[in-house]
């Protein structure tokens, strides 16, 4: 496989795809403060990208009920959502990004840790649901960093993960595209490029999404060469 090109990219959504980190973290804090209890954005940042329940527990620093989990979960998803619909936005020179990679007959999907019913919404609001093959909540698998979201994409697809390229914004995703055996490409903004341990650091996309292509695939050439 060290030697086949890229032919699948696995995108995040939100904070990679999606601006909603200040939407979500906005949610939770609504959601939280029925119990008194005041998130910081330190807290909130340092789990971001995985799932509500881990998420949750990282917040109290505890394990929690799954009774509590559930409800807090349900009201933070329902705030998100209302707000999703009315201020979700493409993060800028994604959408051409994506388009690129659609022209080029690429193979591209969703795999993020939100609830499927946040991830319709936000495809909707978008208007981008027509470019992915596959639209994977992970929120009924082991959160990332785990890499089981990737790889069962990848499987759905029909791609090898050494064909893949994860683009994510959080620590735990990029973590789990590299657990995944997966070229991984960090996206700056909810994280700094330092903290995130990825192949290749994007400060933004507003370049050319050619050469990226073009990057990755060397990186996969070095990154497997003994594959």
């Amino acid at each position: 496989m060290s030697n086949t090109e890229i032919t699948t990219i696995i995108w995040d959504l939100d904070g990679t795809i999606t601006d909603t980190l200040e939407l979500h973290f906005t949610a939770f804090k609504q959601a939280l403060a029925v119990y008194d209890f005041e998130l910081t954005r330190e807290k909130f940042i340092e789990s971001f990208g995985r799932n509500n329940t881990e998420g949750l527990q990282a917040y109290f620093g505890r394990e929690l009920d799954p009774e509590f989990i559930k409800t807090v979960s349900d009201s933070k998803e329902e705030i998100y959502r209302r707000l999703c619909k009315e201020f979700v936005r493409p993060i800028p020179g994604v959408v051409e990004w994506i388009d690129y990679f659609d022209r080029k007959g690429l193979k591209q999907a969703i795999g993020s840790s939100a609830p499927k019913e946040n991830i319709d919404v936000a495809l909707d609001a978008t208007n981008l649901r027509r470019y992915f093959k596959i639209a994977m909540a992970g929120a009924d698998l082991p959160s990332k960093p785990a890499p089981d979201l990737f790889l069962k994409v990848a499987g759905e697809l029909g791609s090898h993960p050494e064909e893949c390229v994860v683009i994510e914004d959080a620590i735990a995703g990029v973590t789990a595209g590299n657990a995944a055996g997966m070229v991984t490409a960090g996206i700056v903004g909810t994280c700094s490029g330092e903290d995130l341990p990825a192949d290749l650091i994007l400060d933004d996309y507003l370049g050319s999404p050619a050469e990226f292509l073009e990057q990755v695939n060397r990186l996969k050439r070095i990154k497997f060469a003994k594959g």
